[in-house]
């Protein structure tokens, strides 16, 4: 139940360092900003959290600039241990960029392995969601999600929204009203994308599934001109099952060896 607002070098809002864990951090107002460094404006991150596990973040409101929001990192800097982070759930918390960011700014970025995602707002970010091997990423709605070129400014459109690694699950995720330039999903070897509901515009696919042994059923997805679902590559194992596509000007399934 606190208000911080935090700017400056390193000045994030909550830090947890290595080995805090069994935490609970709920039900705050987090507001993190920018800084000028020489010619360049750098923003900081809300939530950093390093070699910490087993910690519980949810119902917290957070602005953020073009900055990581939430961040498990696997990298420090000055009060800021860093480290791979195992088992934390991030649950229900609504988090907004206030700025069009560049790929600086990821609203939640996770290094480390079964860690929960589950029924947040993302409103805007380059990337909306990132995980690493042993994610799950569920019931989450991200809106908005835009982006431009950190060197030369122009309107690029957001990476990803959501992008995790091998074993993961990505399911009853929402993605609407974004205009996103690669993928709204990408899954890994062995994960299920599934349930997902994809309303994007711009180049993206709805679905890239790279790797083996991947399951895409039961996804409503809607793109502009890129493919509905996408793979490329020499993988095997993907199954695919009771999509609803839409490819206005694109491919509903394309696959590439």
């Amino acid at each position: 139940d606190s208000s911080i607002y935090s700017t400056g070098p390193s000045s994030y809002n909550i830090i947890l360092n290595t080995n805090a864990c069994y935490n609970t951090i709920i039900n705050n107002y987090l507001k993190a900003g920018s800084y000028k460094e020489e010619s360049l404006t750098k923003s900081v991150s809300n939530i950093v959290v390093g070699g910490a596990h087993h910690n519980y973040i949810a119902n917290n409101y957070l602005e953020f600039e073009d900055a990581n929001s939430i961040y498990l990192s696997q990298w420090g800097s000055n009060y800021f241990d860093g480290g791979i982070s195992n088992y934390n759930v991030i649950f229900n918390n609504t988090l907004k960029c206030v700025v069009v960011p560049t790929a600086w700014c990821y609203a939640i970025q996770i290094y480390g392995s079964e860690n929960r995602v589950d029924s947040n707002r993302v409103i805007g970010a380059y990337r909306g969601i990132s995980g690493d091997d042993n994610t799950t990423i569920v019931n989450n709605v991200l809106v908005n999600l835009t982006g431009k070129d950190y060197t030369t400014y122009s309107l690029t459109g957001a990476e990803f929204g959501i992008i995790t690694g091998s074993n993961s699950i990505i399911q009853n995720n929402t993605i609407k009203n974004s205009v996103i330039f690669n993928s709204a999903v990408y899954g890994g070897s062995h994960s299920t994308i599934s349930n997902n509901h994809i309303d994007v515009s711009g180049n993206a696919h709805g679905i890239e599934a790279m790797g083996d042994d991947i399951n895409v059923s039961d996804n409503v997805i809607s793109v502009t001109s890129g493919s509905g679902i996408y793979q490329v590559g020499k993988y095997s194992v993907l199954f695919i099952a009771n999509n609803n596509i839409t490819a206005t000007f694109g491919i509903g399934i394309l696959l590439k060896k």
